[in-house]
């Protein structure tokens, strides 16, 4: 590892962990490797900014600053506070905790929380004279603390509000998919901008504007503003520099729609009106139409069918849905892939997927089929 290195952990949603591998492979970071829950990877805090700007499909991005055995609430304050937070941040800063696990003398996480404010706080008070202030909901430095197997580990969260809150989804319909999710989904599907991409049953588009991001090359934090990770006191007017000018290159590399269509619909003409909003507000292009599935139609055999069907508690099967499903199963096209939530909607389209994928939406448990 590098001297200006950390150990840095990009968490991802059930199930999306060899994505998000894949993908931090192709953007070249270093030391990757995937794990439950997330890949770990190395680099500076410029790296970790980075990783804000250009990962897709990680919800949050963590630098590690500390990992000690943790048995006792005592353990807990002595290891947090043994961290030079002074390297970090200041008594001028803000500060915010949040707790997982636990261990033994440790079962309650707001507790467990309170000893890793109070040993950060009075770090910083023994080299200040006094105490950072805590803000819950815009902090400089937001701390995760993870408890598990007798070990504590202590992040800083470089990209502070999670990453799948891109700017552009102002509105949404019921039980909406998350931006990481999706584009673990378009991932998943292989389409790159070749070919034709159709989600039949676009609800709020987050899954066919992810897919024209992609294409397009925005990267996906480009309009979020600052991360956390630029708050902090070691990221330097050197990392900052570099900071605009990773902004500029990213912007440089963005560019215009090319022969591959985003092509999408929905039944619900309120679907379709918050779908356009959203793309115009992504700055992609989405062609919406106002349709029911089995009007569903192609104009090319390449075509790359992606979307993510009613079921749970959002709606049960039905016989049009039903219907609509089996006629997209006929459509030429180059594949197809569904988020099924139900057995309904597994057994609906009649064939056997080539491959699938567990993955989790929330709390509920999906299963992405592919027809290929």
């Amino acid at each position: 590892m590098h001297a200006d290195s950390f150990p840095l952990f990009a968490t991802a949603a059930k199930g999306t962990e060899g994505l998000l591998r894949d993908e931090l492979r192709e953007r070249r970071f270093r030391g990757v490797k995937a794990t439950r829950g997330g890949v770990h990877f190395e680099g500076s805090l410029r790296e970790a900014l980075r990783a804000c700007l250009e990962l897709r499909i990680a919800q949050r991005v963590l630098v590690e600053l500390a990992s000690f055995p943790c048995d006792s609430a005592d353990e807990l304050y002595e290891g947090v506070k043994a961290f030079p937070w002074a390297s970090f941040t200041s008594s001028r800063h803000t500060v915010a905790v949040r707790v997982e696990g636990r261990a033994t003398g440790v079962v309650h996480t707001v507790f467990a929380a309170q000893k890793v404010k109070d040993a950060i706080c009075d770090s910083l008070r023994a080299r200040y004279g006094e105490r950072p202030n805590v803000d819950r909901d815009d902090p400089d430095l937001p701390i995760f603390v993870l408890l598990k197997n007798g070990e504590a580990t202590v992040y800083a969260d470089a990209s502070g509000e999670p990453l799948f809150k891109r700017g552009y989804r102002l509105e949404h319909l019921e039980a909406p998919l998350k931006e990481t999710l999706a584009a673990a989904i378009v991932r998943w599907s292989g389409w790159r901008g070749d070919g034709d991409f159709v989600d039949p049953m676009c609800g709020s588009g987050t899954i066919a504007i992810e897919a024209a991001m992609l294409a397009q090359q925005i990267a996906p934090g480009l309009d979020r503003g600052r991360f956390a990770v630029e708050r902090f006191a070691a990221f330097s007017d050197a990392d900052r520099s570099s900071a605009s000018e990773l902004r500029d290159r990213l912007e440089g590399e963005v560019r215009p729609p090319g022969e591959g269509r985003v092509l999408v619909a929905d039944a619900d003409p309120e679907a379709c009106r918050i779908a356009r909003a959203n793309a115009e507000r992504a700055d992609v292009k989405l062609l919406v139409r106002e349709a029911f599935l089995d009007e569903l139609s192609l104009t090319r055999d390449d075509a790359t069918i992606v979307t993510n069907p009613p079921y749970g508690e959002r709606l049960e099967l039905g016989r049009d849905l039903e219907r609509g499903l089996r006629h997209l199963m006929t459509l030429r096209c180059r594949s197809v892939h569904l988020l099924a939530g139900s057995e309904s909607v597994a057994q609906a389209l009649g064939e056997r997927p080539t491959r699938w994928l567990d993955l989790a939406n929330g709390d509920l448990p999906v299963r992405l089929l592919s027809f290929e």
